[in-house]
């Protein structure tokens, strides 16, 4: 981030006057990253189009009420940008015109100029019930790295095959928006993680499970220990100390999951409720 700022002298007077500075910040990936333009089939601006994009209960939020773009494309990202935390949320709803659409939102989390990673895709709406107005909630994953990143909203009237994040859209409009992962404050008092969560109720031999937690845990210098009890609970063992989501791959036995949160700066930990996979 720099500031600028001028020294105006006369030379016949020898009195010099100095500009008020001005700070132009540095531009994040969501600003100083080339990304492909999504290809439009049929042709951009016909019967339908986004009108508003509003996100709701993020630290910061940002309403855009637009016409349809020229060429199906517009890129906000210089003047809308919401934030939140990692391991929380935002609301995102969207309101088309003409006839409704689906949509899908990317989101580029580890800034590397494309929407192609697993966790990209951060909400898909299939609209069958044929809505203007559709909403959804974008997850923002508890290892995000904090800093600014492009956001992506595909709204697209094709009801057999929804966007992919270069297009080619049948009929619809994208919009470019920036998404912030705010650095959150240090943690405070005992962690609260809730229930443990499982991808799977009922595993094979040697699958993979995704395993998380309900409770909204957040700030610096947090820890987590995750644990499993093949006996009941009577013992546990330690497995990873990863940030949720984490993998586990299943063994023989019916098998209990917790995660032990510490606090580093209040010294309190807190344990989810075990969750039980057969």
């Amino acid at each position: 981030t720099t500031q600028f700022r001028c020294i105006v002298t006369c030379t016949h007077s020898g009195q010099s006057g100095t500009s008020t500075p001005v700070t132009v910040n540095v531009g994040g990936v969501c600003q100083c990253t080339s990304y492909c333009t999504p290809t439009v089939t049929w042709g951009s601006c016909v019967y339908m189009w986004t009108t508003n994009v509003t996100t709701t209960g993020g630290l910061t939020n940002f309403s855009n009420s637009t016409g349809c773009s020229s060429g199906g494309y517009g890129n906000f990202g210089g003047t809308h940008t919401c934030s939140q935390y990692p391991g929380n949320s935002v609301n995102i709803s969207m309101t088309s015109t003409g006839y409704a659409m689906n949509y899908r939102v990317y989101i580029d989390w580890n800034g590397d100029g494309d929407f192609l990673d697993a966790d990209e895709l951060a909400l898909t709406i299939n609209n069958s019930s044929a809505l203007f107005t559709v909403s959804g909630v974008i997850n923002v994953p508890a290892g995000a790295t904090p800093g600014t990143y492009r956001m992506r909203v595909i709204g697209d009237y094709n009801f057999s095959a929804l966007p992919s994040s270069c297009g080619p859209i049948d009929y619809g409009e994208t919009e470019d928006y920036c998404f912030t992962v705010a650095t959150p404050p240090p943690c405070s008092g005992t962690p609260a993680p809730g229930t443990t969560t499982s991808s799977h109720s009922t595993a094979c031999t040697g699958q993979n499970i995704t395993l998380g937690f309900t409770g909204s845990v957040t700030g610096t210098g947090l820890t987590y220990q995750w644990q499993f009890s093949t006996n009941g609970g009577s013992t546990w063992n330690n497995f990873s100390t990863s940030a949720p989501p984490v993998t586990y791959t299943f063994g023989t036995v019916t098998t209990q999951f917790r995660c032990i949160v510490t606090c580093t700066h209040s010294g309190q930990s807190g344990t989810s409720t075990p969750v039980t996979v057969n």
